[in-house]
């Protein structure tokens, strides 16, 4: 996947998820991190869709930290790599934008990308709180 495509606040979204997987000590980024990273980019679309959709940010972290093991005792060193399921996010998010014939990956593309990987613990955790790919594409 080419980061280059992704908007500077997608960027972002995948840097604060590595970083969420180097505070739980886990040797990889999953769709876990990736959905922790969206929410803690506060200015993205993403977070306002789960907004105006009554999804509630704390909850989703609660959640998704009770799903996600801790890893070894200390953080990773290096560059950590994605999940087979992570990288199924980033291969969604570009069919999202290339529906839209854009030319870059945005927050909410990362968002539908995590909803239509349903077997990540990203998509189970927002199907738990009904977010569902159609509704979300009307909100849009």
């Amino acid at each position: 996947m080419q980061y280059e495509r992704l908007t500077e606040r997608a960027r972002k979204v995948m840097e604060l998820a590595e970083t969420e997987a180097r505070r739980l000590k886990n040797e990889y980024v999953g769709t876990a991190h990736i959905l922790l990273g969206l929410i803690n980019e506060e200015n993205g679309v993403a977070v306002r869709i789960l907004e105006i959709m009554h999804i509630d940010a704390h909850k989703i972290r609660q959640e998704v930290e009770k799903l996600t093991r801790i890893g070894a005792d200390s953080p990773p060193v290096g560059r950590l790599q994605l999940t087979p399921r992570a990288k199924n996010v980033l291969n969604y998010a570009r069919e999202e934008m290339l529906k839209l014939n854009l030319n870059y990956i945005s927050t909410d593309d990362l968002l539908f990308g995590l909803i239509r990987e349903e077997e990540g613990v990203a998509g189970h955790v927002l199907k738990l709180n009904g977010l569902k790919y159609e509704e979300v594409r009307r909100e849009m």
